[in-house]
C-alpha cells in the first residue's frame, strides 16, 4: 500500500507507518535534496521509497535522478496516458517497461523542440 504521498517536510512528523511497504513522498514538494533525505529516512525504516512521479515534465526527470542514488532498486511510477503531446517522449524514451537517466545539463533533458513549437502561443 502506498502511502506518505502528501510528506513535504523531514521533521518533526513521525517516520513512515510500520506496516507501509511502499512509500511515495512527493517530489514537487519536497526537491531532490530533501527527498534524498526522506528517501533514506523511509529505507531505513524498512519500507521501499517510490517517490510519487505522476508527471510530464521536469519533476518526472528529478524523480529519476533520485531513483538512480538511492542504494535501494524500486519501481519507477510513470503516467501512461494518450495526451497526443508527452514531453522528454523522445530524450527520455519509455524502452521495454524502463527508462535511462538523462546524463545532460540540469535534469539531463530538455523538452523537444517540436513539442514547444506546437504548443507555442
Amino acid at each position: 500500500m502506498p502511502c506518505w504521498r502528501n510528506k513535504s517536510k523531514l521533521r518533526p512528523d513521525p517516520g513512515p507507518p510500520a506496516k507501509a511497504d511502499y512509500v511515495q513522498p512527493a517530489m514537487v514538494k519536497l526537491g531532490i535534496t530533501a527527498m534524498a533525505k526522506v528517501a533514506a529516512e523511509i529505507e531505513q525504516a524498512g519500507a521501499t521509497c517510490v517517490p510519487n512521479a505522476f508527471y510530464l515534465g521536469p519533476a518526472f526527470l528529478a524523480v529519476l535522478h533520485c531513483l538512480a542514488v538511492k542504494d535501494k532498486d524500486s519501481p519507477l511510477e510513470r503516467m501512461f496516458a494518450d495526451f497526443g503531446a508527452t514531453p522528454f517522449s523522445k530524450t527520455v524514451p519509455v524502452i521495454n517497461g524502463g527508462v535511462e537517466v538523462p546524463q545532460g545539463p540540469g535534469l539531463g533533458a530538455d523538452p523537444e523542440d517540436d513539442l514547444i513549437a506546437q504548443f507555442r502561443v
